[in-house]
């Protein structure tokens, strides 16, 4: 019986902390071409 009650209460706490949370994400603006660069050390590579 004991059992029984740990696992109900380990699946409760599970489905309220997937189910009940608000979690929100938010997506970031991509970079410019402007952020990035490259130097050219030596002709053939870059």
């Amino acid at each position: 019986m004991k059992r029984l009650i740990k696992i109900m209460l380990a699946a409760f706490s599970i489905f309220g902390a997937i189910f009940l949370t608000d979690i929100t994400v938010h997506a970031e603006t991509p970079n410019s071409s402007e952020d990035f660069g490259y130097y050219d050390y030596d002709y053939d590579k870059v």
